[in-house]
């Protein structure tokens, strides 16, 4: 766990079935805030409101640790404040589970042939989801010069147990190099490319392949373990399955018509970053957009998705848990990733409807929107591949529109408050002309 403890306590999660899971409607030992130090107020102008919320969000996250890496306080915390605030707003609030693979490397990997390190940066490079550990041992080199080296079960009958296992890259995953080389018993798998002076970079694909150290080298550090007698390895990192959980929730009208408008944005951030534009910004602008659209009786759904930065893993699991039927009933989803860039315009994107509201509601709020690609990196994509309508809002995330993107100063000063409060506006306006 990340951070000091909790100023509030996490709601617990709620084994789920179906689209969103059970309801989760017992109130909290302790009530979350769900402003600076008081509690809501009814759902009021969304630009105020907004960043009523980012204030909010940025407080929690500076007491649970300085950020919201997935399945650590700071994540959980902004989960709770999101609920609070929702269902204090009359939504029906569900809390989604989702398990996934955390891979965190600790420190670079280490490689020695009798004795001496092999590699400069960039030449040694641990495979994700390898496991953590030192080992020293013999060179036990598996058919190099193959193009399937270590892709048969033949080429470790030689292999000792506490071996370092040398194989070369090509034909077969990293994966069954490995776990060939454990069933042998190996202590320590490299796997070297033959052309290429870099090491390679690669992924075991999930934790709990490798039980031993396993890492890249590049062509001459394989050439130099290839006439060691002894070699070692040294990886530092962490692999395992953790849980993060989504926030969706329905306005009393969704919940009526069972047909709705989304709108979505992912509560993690990135490491040591305190994600104040990315995103406690798009959380933010979908809360106070909620806020608004519950009290005017707007049919809309909210989703806040974690584990975002680690691969869309929220938002993903919410679409793989719905049927196609479900999926009919949501008429557009709106993504809101990086919506109070410093320095940045209000941009749209997306499928032809969702992007013309977007545009429209902008239009009346300020300077013309421009426009810009539907990228690949947010929410969006999963509710794209399964043919719903998409739409979303972007502020920029270059190093001229936002200094600090992933950045240890993304905090409140990071934002533009003045293009938030636009949003959040524009928001609320789009997804209302999209449910009517």
């Amino acid at each position: 766990m990340r951070g000091a403890p909790l100023a509030l306590l996490a709601l617990a999660l709620v084994a789920t079935a179906g689209c969103g899971g059970a309801d989760d409607r017992r109130a909290p030992a302790r009530e979350a805030r769900t402003t600076t130090g008081t509690r809501a107020a009814p759902a009021v102008e969304p630009g105020a409101r907004a960043l009523e919320h980012l204030d909010a969000l940025l407080e929690h996250t500076r007491e649970a640790g300085g950020d919201r890496v997935a399945s650590t306080d700071g994540e959980r915390a902004t989960a709770a404040y999101a609920t609070a605030v929702l269902r204090e707003a009359g939504l029906r609030v569900r809390r989604q589970p989702v398990r996934f693979a955390f891979f965190e490397e600790r420190g670079p990997a280490r490689v020695t042939a009798d004795g001496r390190g092999v590699g400069a940066p960039g030449q040694v490079r641990t495979l994700a989801y390898s496991a953590s550990g030192s080992a020293t041992g013999p060179v036990a080199v598996v058919a190099f010069d193959r193009a399937d080296s270590g892709c048969r079960r033949t080429d470790f009958t030689a292999v000792r147990r506490g071996d370092v296992v040398l194989a070369g890259r090509g034909v077969c995953p990293f994966a069954r190099k490995v776990r060939l080389a454990q069933r042998a018993g190996a202590d320590a798998v490299v796997v070297a490319d033959r052309r290429d002076s870099d090491a390679p970079r690669g992924t075991l694909g999930r934790p709990g392949i490798a039980t031993v150290p396993a890492v890249a080298v590049g062509r001459d550090a394989g050439e130099r373990l290839r006439r060691a007698r002894r070699a070692s390895v040294r990886v530092r990192a962490v692999s395992e399955q953790r849980t993060s959980s989504n926030v969706v929730a329905d306005t009393p009208a969704a919940e009526r018509r069972r047909r709705a408008v989304m709108v979505g944005a992912h509560l993690d951030s990135v490491a040591r970053a305190p994600g104040a534009n990315d995103n406690a910004s798009g959380v933010a602008a979908a809360l106070a957009a909620a806020e608004a659209l519950a009290r005017d009786g707007t049919a809309v759904r909210v989703g806040l998705w974690g584990a975002e930065e680690l691969g869309l893993h929220g938002s993903r699991a919410y679409v793989r848990r719905i049927d196609d039927a479900r999926r009919r009933q949501i008429r557009a989803y709106v993504n809101l990733d990086m919506v109070g860039s410093r320095n940045g315009e209000a941009a749209v994107y997306g499928d032809r409807a969702p992007r013309a509201a977007l545009r429209e509601a902008l239009d009346t709020r300020g300077p013309a929107p421009g426009r810009t690609r539907m990228r690949g990196g947010s929410d969006h994509v999963p509710f794209a591949r399964a043919g719903i309508p998409v739409g979303g809002i972007f502020t920029g995330a270059s190093r001229r529109s936002d200094p600090c993107y992933h950045r240890a100063c993304d905090t409140g000063a990071n934002v533009d408050r003045r293009l938030l409060a636009r949003v959040a506006r524009a928001t609320a306006t789009a997804l209302r002309a999209l449910a009517s």
